[in-house]
């Protein structure tokens, strides 16, 4: 690097000399940059590096280019590749991940609620990448706090995403009073074996529940012949408008053995397992057999007047009855 002074010579004449500035450049490193996120849109001018003192940063579309891409470009979500040149030397590219965020209005259905709310328990499934903003209209400046109650009405709801705000949506909002609680016996006695449908509360169609949160919430019902558990405690709930469930009454069972002549040790019963036929005998002629699965559910019945009876199971699904 320096400056040098060139003439040219035609036999013994030599003409003047001119001054050259001469740079030679060594080691032009990668320009430093990073993944880059845009709200909305934006061109290849919004793209931001650094580089060496003088050397001019470049953009390209793919690594292989030797076609800077112009200031205007618009760009997308993808990788883009940026090197520094100084004259005609360039650098090697890096390449830099570029998102684009969409800031058009989140897509966001009817909410219907059960009870009191408030902003911070409307289910909008924020993360932590992604929050929600709540206004009372359109035109609001100022979004809600997250413990202002919510009631019935149209509100507007913007997503942030990476510090980008979108459009709001109107969104509407119901909120349903819960139904009055189902009341009755809290603890409730069986003998020998019930199901759901032998629980009994003073409101006509009550649903129940294996844990009081499924309750609450709706979710898992139990069926008419679920097989109730001994010591286990069922919920009632009153489903009410938009689907709402009363607050949950819990239900203790209790299951006692009847004191029948029932003589277990003449009963007999084989081959255990079988794949095709049961032998049942009894001292006494046997009058009914019944055959539940494993949740209580009947699945096959036959009436005899025998002592040994044989029945035909071949037509059930492996398992357990």
């Amino acid at each position: 690097t320096g400056t040098y002074f060139i003439a040219q010579q035609i036999g013994a004449c030599e003409s003047t000399r001119t001054a050259v500035t001469v740079n030679t450049i060594q080691n032009l490193g990668l320009p430093n940059a990073v993944a880059q996120t845009f709200c909305s849109s934006a061109t290849v001018s919004n793209l931001v590096a650094t580089g060496d003192t003088g050397a001019v940063i470049n953009w390209y579309s793919f690594s292989g280019s030797d076609t800077p891409l112009p200031g205007s470009t618009p760009i997308s979500s993808g990788t883009y590749y940026v090197d520094q040149s100084i004259g005609s030397c360039h650098s090697a590219k890096r390449a830099i991940s570029v998102t684009i965020i969409s800031t058009n209005a989140p897509s966001i259905p009817p909410i219907n609620i059960c009870g009191s709310a408030t902003v911070s328990t409307l289910p909008l499934n924020a993360n932590p990448n992604t929050t929600y903003k709540v206004y009372v209209n359109p035109f609001a400046t100022t979004e809600m706090s997250q413990n202002d109650v919510i009631l019935s009405g149209t509100y507007y709801i913007s997503k942030v995403e990476n510090a980008c705000e979108s459009a709001r949506a109107a969104v509407q909002v119901t909120v349903n009073v819960r139904p009055g609680s189902a009341t009755g016996n809290s603890n409730q006695t069986f003998i020998d074996a019930a199901t759901v449908s032998d629980l009994k509360m003073n409101e006509p169609n009550v649903v129940w529940f294996a844990s009081y949160n499924d309750a609450l919430n709706n979710v898992n019902p139990l069926p008419s012949y679920y097989p109730l558990v001994k010591g286990a405690t069922y919920y009632a709930v009153i489903i009410g408008a938009g689907g709402c469930a009363s607050v949950p009454t819990g239900v203790t069972i209790d299951i006692t053995l009847a004191n029948k002549d029932l003589d277990l040790a003449s009963l007999k019963y084989y081959p255990n397992p079988t794949d095709s036929e049961l032998n049942i005998s009894y001292k006494e002629a046997i009058k009914s057999v019944e055959v539940f699965d494993i949740l209580g559910k009947q699945v096959k019945a036959e009436n005899f007047d025998a002592t040994d009876v044989r029945l035909n199971v071949s037509s059930l699904a492996a398992g357990t009855y």
